[in-house]
Order: structure tokens, then sequence, then C-alpha cells
């Protein structure tokens, strides 16, 4: 087979993502906006991809089609995809000079015979869970210019984990401090400082109670909360997690997705907390507005507190105004 069939697959998704959308920007710069071709479950049509796959040209002088989670999992039917595969398979995988074809699928099911042939005939890029290593390394490069001591870097990887959302995420927040700052170095003081601890259980119970509506419960919460840690980094963590969360949530409840079965092989997360939150579907959706703006509010808030234009302390005060839009619905 010609070298222009690639499998991206693997359990880290962020690092595939992140591969699909470098090659479709750098093919984009190089043959044009009309050369790339992206698709998955909710545009597939199997006339459109043939097109796309075999017919390059029309549209530039080479195209790149990209197809996302394919082969599927097996716990996901590959009926709808059936035309295109058994073309693909019938060609021998065998597409034209100027077409580039990209199958991205975390977890394929590795039974099937589009599989089979993938890995015997196509290039393949497996994206593995990163190491304790590699994860040092990987946060060192995307905080450059900025350095990162080597114990900041263990104190980071040891309280943020290898969850690479989840890192990603602190990072963002490290360089926009040290930015913010003209700070070129972080240190060990730093990672406490700035980035958060993602333990959810009091996040959970918070919003539990948010749910309800029940507001003295609610203020007792917070007020029980600050007195007993004081710690507003690790609390504030814990509800970015979970707001991340539903919004997660809320967008594939938008796609159509609503079981377990729909979603759990497109987020990582928990199984049981996955089943958990999908259980009470119809409460995220009906406060759909309050956790979009309670989300941003408390990045604005965060960002305010950071850069000493609120003190620490009111942190507390503002949460409680930020759940009232709950209570009051």
């Amino acid at each position: 087979m010609p070298n222009n069939v690639y499998l991206f697959t693997g359990e880290e998704q962020l690092l595939l993502q992140q591969e699909v959308k470098r090659r479709k920007q750098g093919f984009e710069q190089k043959n044009g906006e009309n050369s790339t071709f992206v698709f998955s479950s909710e545009n597939f049509d199997n006339n459109q991809v043939i097109q796309s796959v075999f017919g390059a040209g029309f549209f530039s002088n080479a195209n790149l089609t990209i197809l996302k989670d394919i082969p599927t999992p097996a716990t996901n039917s590959s009926a709808k995809y059936e035309t295109f595969i058994n073309e693909f398979l019938a060609r021998e995988g065998k597409i034209p000079e100027a077409s580039f074809l990209v199958f991205a699928s975390s977890n394929p099911d590795k039974r099937t015979k589009l599989y089979k042939f993938l890995k015997k005939n196509a290039t393949i890029k497996e994206f593995k869970k990163l190491k304790k290593n590699e994860i040092k390394n990987l946060v060192q490069q995307a905080l450059n210019p900025i350095t990162i001591a080597n114990e900041a870097q263990e104190s980071f990887v040891e309280k943020i984990g290898d969850d690479l959302q989840s890192v990603m995420h602190e990072v963002d927040k490290l360089q926009h401090r040290c930015t913010a700052q003209n700070k070129n170095i972080i240190q060990e003081q730093d990672i406490e400082n700035i980035t958060y601890t993602y333990t959810k259980q009091d996040a959970f119970k918070f919003f539990g109670i948010l749910f309800k509506q029940q507001e003295q419960r609610i203020l007792q919460f917070i007020n029980a909360m600050q007195n007993e840690s004081g710690n507003r980094n690790a609390f504030l963590g814990s509800v970015y997690w979970t707001l991340n969360l539903y919004l997660t949530l809320l967008d594939f409840f938008d796609q159509g997705k609503t079981s377990y079965e729909d979603i759990k092989n497109s987020y990582k997360i928990n199984p049981f907390v996955l089943k958990i939150n999908l259980g009470q579907k119809d409460t995220i959706m009906k406060f759909r507005k309050e956790i979009k703006n309670m989300y941003l509010q408390l990045v604005e808030l965060d960002d305010a507190i950071k850069n000493g234009k609120k003190q620490a302390d009111e942190f507390w005060i503002q949460l409680k105004k930020f759940s009232y839009p709950f209570i009051q619905k």
C-alpha cells in the first residue's frame, strides 16, 4: 500500500486529537482550506466519503480525508460505514496519489477486517498513556520559553496526575500567570499557589445541594468548606473539574448522545462517575445556563484574585452569590 493511508490510535486521546489537528492545519497551509474533509458519526455520508477519498484533485491538487472513530470500537455498530469500508477493502486500500486518508480511532475493534487490513498495510501512529518523565517533558515543552525547575516539575506531576486534559489546563494557567508577572522560572511554590488538586467529592456534594435548591444548606456547606480547609485552590479546582464535566455532557446531549454506550468511548472518565451523572441528565439540562455562567464567573474571579484585584477571602463570598441563580430558578 502507498504511504498515504494512516491509522492514528491509542488511549491518550488528547495527543491523538492534537496530531489530527496538526496534520489538518499543516495540510491546509500547503494546499488550501478546501483541501481537507473531516467526517464523524454526525456527518458521515458514504457517497461523500468515497468521493473525497477516491476523487482527489476535484477541489484542489491534493486532499486529506479524516475519518473520526473509524474503525469503530467493539461496542459501536459499524453498519452506517459499511458501504465505504467495503469499497475501500475491495480496492485493497489503493487510493489516488494525491489523496491522503487518516483513520483516527482511539479504541478500534481489533477483530474487524478493516482494522486487520490497516494494521498490516497502513502507517500506524499509536498514542500511549504517557509515563511520568514523559509528562514532565511535555510540561516543559508546553511552557517554553518559561522554565520549570526540577523540583517544581516533580511537584506538578504529583499534584495534578497523568490526565492530560487536567495537565494542559494547569499548564495554560501557569503560562498566563507567569506572562502577566513577567516571570521566567517556575518554582515549587508557584505550583502550590497556582495549580489545583483535582479532588472531586466535595464538588459533587456542592452541586448536589445546589441542584436541590436548598439555600440554607448551600450556605452552610460553603462556610464549612472555608472553615475546615480555607484552601480555595483545592476546592475551586474540584468545582472547575465538575463544571467541565457538566459542560462536556451538555455538548454530548446536544449531539443526541445521552446514554453510557453513546459516550463512554469518546470521553475518558471513570465509568461510575459517568453513569451517575448521566442519571441526572434532566437536572443538568435544567441548569444549563446557570452552569455555564458559574464557570465563566469563577474564571473571572480567579483571575482577579491572582492578579491582586480582589482579596482571596472574597472567593467564598462570591461563590455564595454565584449560587443564588440555581436556588432562585
